[in-house]
């Protein structure tokens, strides 16, 4: 008796994993095929109900605005940008220094939920290498990577088809007012306040003894980006990764991951490193970049204006024409 209910156990489990496997198979083949036919149906709807187009910029210090004004940031900058469209845009910035991609990725869902965005601009992870709060690192090298499946894991179709039904069950089941982010720095953490809600971000500061495997590195940002992809589709919510402006020290490495992430899922990419590359040479540098690389008000201003016209046939459609050409660098003020 228990012989022949472990056998029609086993054969169960075998059937599963085959029709789990076929199921991979078929999806790894359709998804390249059916991406280019069903991204044009998303895009006329945006901000269609309301009449207006929410633009939620989401990431840490470089999206916050560190050493520059609050009307400095590229945040600011791109909605004063967008107040000249016949559209009206309202411009979101939930940017918190400090802030890695695992923190992105566990309150990404509630910014959604209580910011209503129609769009929504990801530029996260540099922070990752010494801010090690709300992530372990150990669970992304050695064994326990490979018992998770490595990084087929999150590279496989069923996984992210599991991951897409997950969020569409747990997030935005009833709908909130829109609010607007306010964030404010707190002994040893950060708040996003959102209406009557709190985001807490807390900041374990590990500049000493943070992540140095750049493996281990990639794959927690690749997983971190997977669950914000997952997200957003679930929402609704077009989702544009973004790139650091520079490529100077970590940023290039994160920078890598998000080129390789939006090849690989087909999301849309600004890629600023490529588009302000002439900043970075010596004698425009210190121009558009503290020391530190965060970007001064030149930089700022570069930024939003590739975003700009990045988001300008998205929102305004494809017939949109983009008055500033994307070399306009050199010339360009900080006012």
């Amino acid at each position: 008796m228990l012989r022949r209910f472990l056998a029609r156990l086993g054969l169960a489990l075998f059937g599963v994993v085959l029709g789990l496997a076929a199921l991979e198979l078929v999806l790894q083949v359709a998804a390249p095929l059916l991406r280019p036919a069903l991204r044009p149906l998303a895009e006329p709807g945006i901000g269609g109900q309301r009449g207006q187009v929410r633009v939620l910029c989401v990431g840490d210090s470089h999206t916050y605005g560190i050493w520059v004004e609050p009307g400095d940031t590229y945040p600011a900058r791109l909605q004063r940008k967008v107040a000249r469209w016949p559209r009206q845009v309202v411009v979101l910035n939930s940017g918190v220094p400090g802030m890695n991609s695992s923190q992105v990725a566990q309150t990404f869902p509630e910014m959604l939920d209580r910011f209503q965005p129609d769009i929504a601009l990801v530029m996260v992870g540099v922070a990752d290498f010494w801010n090690l709060d709300s992530f372990r690192a150990s669970e992304y090298g050695g064994w326990r990577w490979f018992l998770w499946g490595g990084g087929w894991w999150d590279q496989s179709r069923v996984v992210k088809l599991a991951r897409l039904i997950r969020a569409s069950m747990l997030y935005g089941r009833e709908p909130l007012p829109a609010e607007v982010p306010l964030v404010e720095q707190r002994p040893h953490s950060w708040k996003i306040h959102a209406g009557t809600a709190d985001m807490n971000v807390g900041i374990s500061m590990h500049f000493d003894d943070g992540i140095r495997d750049s493996l281990v590195f990639r794959r927690l940002l690749r997983r971190d980006l997977s669950l914000i992809t997952a997200t957003a589709q679930a929402r609704g919510v077009h989702l544009i990764l973004m790139t650091y402006s520079t490529e100077g020290g970590l940023y290039g490495a994160v920078n890598e991951v998000y080129r390789q992430f939006a090849a690989s899922s087909g999301l849309p990419l600004i890629d600023l490193a490529a588009q302000m590359s002439l900043w970075s040479r010596p004698q425009l540098v210190e121009k558009a970049f503290f020391p530190d690389f965060h970007p001064r008000r030149v930089g700022y201003e570069m930024a939003s204006r590739i975003v700009a016209r990045e988001l300008r046939p998205l929102i305004l459609g494809a017939s949109a024409t983009n008055p500033a050409p994307a070399a306009e660098a050199a010339s360009g003020s900080g006012s």
